[in-house]
């Protein structure tokens, strides 16, 4: 149901195409600290004294009880829980931590609410029963504001909105009591605080129970020493809210980060909000209670701000020195280790002995954590997935674990099996037996029907004779007697305990799997973005969301000795941003991508990406045999298809031509009858023909109709020699391109310039030489883009040797220029790089780093066929 109702939400948010998000951003503002602090002030300075100490009493309770239950449920936040769900993203910075309850439905309840309920109380009819409608209005919009920013689930906002009627009517009653007998005030106010430290000593400290504590420290002080009177002209007011508000400011900003530099960030949050608490109740109208009492509290205010910026200076000046301190001290260490340690410490094999010690790479780049295997191209914690991630090198395998009926760890995320088998029910519904019965691989496509639900003894049995880490997910399925014993037994059992980090969003599974082996690795998922999260939740590790992780929190846990992956990483853009962030890992179902991306010096790819697919003959089920044994060369799109040839790297088979729609989805496997390099392919429309580079610096042109028809069998409609050389004397045709009616056919040369020659196909049988110009050394692809406005044309050559980067270099071309040899723009691509193929939507960009043959000798196995705007 929940989740049904927020799917509900997102498809009428995205059909209007979000002109509501702008509007629900700022009702739930409405519900957040410093508006609602705000509001308070201003209803107890300025208009129902009261009104305001209900208020505030609300909060204090309310709030961190609500701050507690978020702690001891665990509740992950909708887009945790279910992947469809898709948050409005300007929500995220508000939607730290746990979902359940939902805490800006709580604090709306406890100040809208509270000042609604007084209203009320005072009359329902005129304008007070109007304002208390305004109030209660407000609140229930926030609350489903937190629901249509797809933030909280209905539950959550529910559970919040029940508390605050619950503390409302019963702290009203309170008061009442309260004021109506001697001392009875201290007496609420000591089971005030006592009911905001007791959840502390649970889950440890909590900012709301800071503010909860000064406030009833707040309120027995006014009712004794200050007792202000509401009563003054509006002017007065005007004055005395603004500069009390300047000081909530004040006090939530600066001084929370002045704390910040000498104490953890949740004490900062704690003593910050108690000080603020007491600030508005008691400090702040003993200042403003009488008139002469307002210059001095300017003075003090004014020394507290001086006091502040020269500690805030000295103590980032301590800082610094320290740091510089601590820097050098490392390095002779780092000096003093290198000199101690010999070729022996990076033997082979070491890390699959289990002596993985889980760092990031030395260069600072982080690993790759393949989410539930290679899910982007296989169906989704299968054995499928997980070889698919061996074979492209990710650095661990994310999989997900699960009790099934008879007690067997099984691998699968959902708590539904729908998805994945289209079987109703829970994993823990069905016996071993009967899940692996089911097909966990035809939702994904026909080609993996039959691929079953592994166990994870299954998976860490594939995955142990490799150094591929695990990073193990213990799934939420509740208190199962015996869940995390039967996952470290089979791990134990498997050899594989010094290769896996536990992890989970349930944090008292990885406090209990600390108590069976406090020499386990474990690492807390969590949604939350806090700086304090190390503090609070002591781990190894720390899994966060790529929705809410920021520098300064992977830099705080980094600060604690700890490491920080994120997850789910999956755009070009997400992966350079976790990677400045300094995180040490990253998830993603795109691991091929992100072993390229991740690199700094392919900066272009990243800033450039419009899309990538999968080079065809890596992936797909039931490929000729022929696909094992080819390197792919050359590229070009015809209509609506996409054409990749490749040659035999054993010279065994004849070369071949793969066919593919848009989206890179393999239609088709064309055997072109001979064998050859065929470093290039062109389409050519206005003959229907094919150009392909052959033997011995031959060009071929053949039918593309009978090559879609399937009644291509070989035959050579058209054939010249291109009359370029290599390096080495012989006859190539290395590549070519067709543009502008007119075909390019160029030559590869190592140690010296090759040669681009231009043909007039006004004979199409007979192609005339029209030009031929000088282009730099070990070129292997060509194309151009010309700009329709401006009528300027740009040539782009494809550099690349062995496995060294790859670079695109792009000229200014003209006719009349007869050698091309100072681009006007160079960038770097990793090795491998073939053809390119500008199209309307961009430039396509070929790589041959991953095709089967080159994969044991690529420094970045790069799978992925890109396509660039330029």
């Amino acid at each position: 149901m929940d989740i049904s109702y927020l799917l509900f939400l997102q498809r009428a948010r995205e059909a209007v195409g979000g002109v509501a998000d702008g509007f629900f951003l700022r009702v739930t503002s409405l519900g957040e600290g410093i508006i609602t602090y705000l509001l308070l002030a201003f209803v107890y300075w300025c208009v129902d004294k009261r009104s305001g100490q209900l208020m505030a009493l609300n909060v204090s309770v309310a709030c961190t009880w609500n701050q507690f239950m978020k702690n001891i449920c665990k509740v992950e936040r909708p887009w945790v829980l279910d992947e469809r769900i898709v948050p409005v993203q300007s929500a995220l910075a508000g939607a730290g931590g746990y979902s359940f309850p939902s805490g800006h439905t709580q604090r709306a309840a406890a100040v809208w609410g509270s000042l609604g309920a007084s209203l009320l109380k005072d009359g329902k009819k005129g304008p007070r029963g109007l304002l208390s409608g305004v109030c209660f209005s407000i609140v229930a919009l926030i609350a489903f504001s937190r629901n249509y920013l797809g933030v909280h689930t209905l539950k959550d906002v529910f559970a919040a909105l029940a508390m605050g009627v619950i503390f409302i009517l019963l702290l009203e009653r309170v008061m009442r009591w309260a004021e109506e007998g001697k001392n009875r005030d201290v007496i609420v106010a000591a089971a005030g605080c006592a009911l905001c430290f007791c959840p502390m000593l649970k889950v440890g400290c909590l900012s709301n129970a800071g503010a909860g504590m000064g406030f009833m420290i707040g309120w027995v002080l006014e009712r004794r020493f200050v007792r202000f009177e509401v009563e003054d002209a509006w002017t007065s007011k005007c004055v005395r809210f603004a500069l009390g508000g300047a000081g909530i400011v004040f006090i939530l900003t600066v001084l929370q980060a002045v704390l910040g530099l000498v104490m953890p960030g949740k004490y900062a949050g704690f003593f910050s909000s108690f000080i603020l608490a007491v600030f508005i109740l008691a400090v702040y109208p003993f200042f403003f209670s009488k008139k002469k009492r307002y210059a001095a509290g300017i003075g003090i205010l004014g020394v507290l701000m001086i006091g502040m910026a020269v500690f805030s200076f000295g103590w980032q000046r301590h800082l610094r020195l320290t740091a510089q301190d601590m820097a050098v001290e490392n390095g002779q260490e780092i000096s003093e280790q290198a000199d101690g340690q010999g070729a022996a410490d990076s033997a082979p094999g070491d890390e699959a002995a289990g002596q993985e010690t889980f760092l990031t790479e030395a260069d600072g780049i982080p690993k790759i954590i393949a989410h539930r295997g290679y899910s982007g191209q296989f169906p989704e914690n299968t054995l499928a997935a997980f070889a698919g991630a061996l074979d492209i090198g990710a650095d661990y395998i994310e999989l997900d674990v699960q009790l099934s009926k008879d007690g067997q760890v099984v691998i699968l995320h959902d708590d539904s099996l729908k998805r994945t088998t289209g079987v109703d029910g829970k994993v823990s519904d069905f016996t071993y037996e009967e899940l692996a019965g089911l097909d966990a691989g035809a939702w994904f496509d026909a080609s993996f029907a039959g691929e079953k639900i592994p166990t994870l003894e299954e998976a860490l049995t594939l995955i142990r004779d490799t150094q591929c880490g695990v990073y193990l997910e213990l799934k939420d399925i509740g208190q199962v007697a015996g869940f995390e014993e039967a996952v470290l037994k089979v791990v134990n059992e498997c050899g594989m305990t010094n290769r896996c980090l536990f992890a989970s969003f349930q944090y008292r599974y990885l406090q209990h799997l600390k108590e069976l082996d406090p020499e386990l690795k474990t690492l807390y998922n969590t949604s939350s973005g806090k700086k304090s999260l190390p503090e609070e939740f002591p781990a190894d590790y720390y899994g966060l969301s790529v929705e809410t992780v920021s520098q300064e929190t992977v830099g705080a846990i980094h600060q604690a000795g700890k490491q920080a992956f994120v997850w789910t990483v999956n755009t070009p853009a997400q992966i350079k941003n976790v990677r400045l962030m300094g995180a040490d890992g990253m998830v993603t179902n795109h691991p091929g991508l992100a072993k390229v991306i991740r690199q700094p010096e392919y900066e272009y790819l990243a800033e450039h990406y419009e899309k990538s697919f999968a080079l065809p003959g890596l992936y797909e089920q039931d490929l000729p045999e022929v696909c094992e044994d080819v390197v792919v060369q050359g590229f070009t799109k015809a209509g609506n298809t996409l054409v990749i040839s490749a040659y035999s790297k054993s010279g065994e088979y004849n070369s071949i031509l793969y066919v593919m729609n848009l989206n890179g989805k393999l239609l088709k496997v064309v055997d072109l009858n001979f064998k050859a390099h065929t470093g290039g392919i062109a389409y050519d429309e206005s003959h229907d023909l094919l150009w392909v580079t052959g033997p011995e610096g031959k060009v071929y042109a053949i039918s593309w109709s009978d090559v879609m028809a399937g009644t291509y069998q070989g035959e050579i409609l058209v054939e010249f020699d291109g009359g370029l050389v290599n390096h080495g004397g012989s006859k190539v045709a290395s590549f070519l391109t067709f543009f502008d009616g007119e075909l390019f056919v160029g030559s590869y040369v190592n140690g010296s310039n090759g040669m681009l020659n231009r043909y007039d196909l006004t004979e199409v049988t007979e192609p005339d030489l029209v030009s031929a110009v000088v282009i730099p050394q070990r070129i292997q692809g060509v194309t151009f883009k010309k700009d329709a406005v401006s009528g300027e044309c740009y040539m782009f050559l494809s550099q690349g040797y062995q496995t060294e980067d790859s670079y695109l270099l792009k000229f200014l071309y003209d006719r009349e220029i007869t050698s091309y040899t100072e681009p006007v723009e160079s960038s770097v691509l990793p090795e491998g790089v073939e053809q390119v193929q500008m199209s309307a939507g961009g430039m396509y960009i070929l790589f041959e780093s991953a095709a089967r043959p080159y994969r044991p000798t690529a420094r970045i196995p790069n799978d992925q066929v890109f396509l660039v705007r330029e």
